[in-house]
């Protein structure tokens, strides 16, 4: 890398929120290493150092949009003449109309006037409609795909991701099933491709907890997640069903806020499992951890995930971890070495796994949760993660 600064431009819907830690973690750590980062997002900073660059404002057919639109265009032009009329004859060149062509201009207003190194979409689907942004201000272009944004929307979206693969530089992809799941769907084997998986701060979840199951009559279990359906959190409920069928003894506490919450209140109520399992709702990081630290058992039953970060951070904790092959879980954990990986949708096989692991001697368990924790401060740091990104943008 030469002495120049490079110049990273992310742009995303809005400021990384309370679950997207992984992008504070990204801009922060390169910040402190000499590169500029700019933010293109909605919202307040909420403690990022990185300068935030708010879009313009989309108000539809109101009357205020026909004074914004050509305000915004004109101050466009005036800052970035040269990249203005290169974006719009990009925009012509690909067959565009009048009034398309003053759309996606406005879009891209906030972004134009910056002179980037690398433009990079913090999902894939946030390129969609600006693929050519990158090009007229002379930047590369770099998406991620994370999980959703690759894994469902294509099948409800067919042939939108076409352009981003023809003017994209470099993809990141935080597992190497999704980039499986990108080729599917159009991904060229020209594009270059890193693999770059989330990373926490170790040393804020290591527990001094020495032995698991000190009481063998009931076993702590939790999931941190979002109350939705990709998580599967129903899978989870219909094996504490067969664990209390069975004669086990276990509390079973549910962190996380969202839409499927009445749904999983009324699966409880209905399952007979009020005394067994509970909801708190959503927690912060700082109430988050001396939690885990209570629990034995940490359970991810996804139907479809990314990474899941929320499962490093488990393992960081010592807990012992059962989870789904849904997408790069099974990445996340090394079944049987690091913990253990189930079908999912398979509530049978998972309560029979947490059976078979309540089942094992205490050395045992002791043995595969000292090389969990080695393999999470050897692979999943923040210093290793941001060296990651350095490579990224460096090559």
């Amino acid at each position: 890398m030469n002495n120049r600064k490079l110049r990273i431009g992310i742009v995303l819907s809005s400021v990384p929120a309370y679950s997207e830690t992984f992008f504070q973690t990204k801009i922060d750590g390169l910040l402190e290493r000499g590169f500029d980062v700019i933010l293109f997002a909605k919202g307040k900073k909420d403690g990022l150092n990185a300068k935030v660059i708010t879009p313009y404002p989309v108000l539809g057919f109101r009357p205020a949009m026909f004074i914004v639109l050509p305000v915004v265009l004109s101050l466009t032009l005036l800052k970035s003449p040269r990249v203005f009329f290169k974006y719009v004859k990009l925009l012509r060149y690909g067959g565009m109309n009048f009034i398309q062509v003053v759309e996606r201009v406005y879009l891209g207003a906030h972004i134009l006037p910056y002179d980037l190194d690398w433009l990079h979409f913090g999902f894939i689907t946030q390129a969609i409609g600006k693929e050519k942004l990158a090009k007229a201000i002379g930047a590369k272009m770099a998406v991620s795909i994370r999980g959703f944004d690759i894994s469902v929307f294509p099948l409800m979206n067919p042939g939108k991701l076409d352009n981003v693969w023809s003017f994209l530089d470099k993809l990141h992809t935080i597992s190497g099933n999704l980039l499986a799941v990108a080729k599917e769907f159009g991904l060229p084997d020209s594009v270059r491709v890193q693999k770059i998986s989330p990373a926490i701060d170790v040393a804020k979840f290591i527990s001094q907890k020495d032995m698991f199951f000190e009481n063998f009559n009931e076993v702590n279990l939790i999931t941190v997640a979002r109350l939705d359906w990709k998580k599967g959190l129903e899978y989870a409920l219909e094996a504490c069903l067969l664990l209390k069928n069975s004669g086990i003894q276990f509390k079973y506490t549910i962190v996380g806020e969202g839409g499927e919450r009445e749904k999983l209140t009324y699966l409880i109520h209905q399952m007979g499992l009020r005394n067994e399992v509970s909801i708190t709702g959503r927690l912060n990081q700082a109430e988050i951890i001396p939690l885990l630290h209570k629990h034995d058992v940490y359970l991810q039953p996804s139907i479809e995930e990314g990474f899941c970060n929320a499962v490093l951070e488990a393992q960081a904790s010592g807990l012992l971890c059962i989870v789904s092959d849904a997408g790069g879980l099974s990445e996340n954990v090394i079944d049987t070495r690091t913990g253990w990986v189930v079908p999912k949708r398979d509530s049978v096989l998972l309560a029979k796994k947490i059976r078979d692991v309540l089942k094992m001697e205490k050395s045992e368990l002791e043995r595969i949760r000292n090389q969990t924790m080695k393999r999470i401060e050897d692979e999943f740091s923040l210093q290793q993660h941001i060296k990651s990104w350095i490579r990224f943008y460096s090559s």
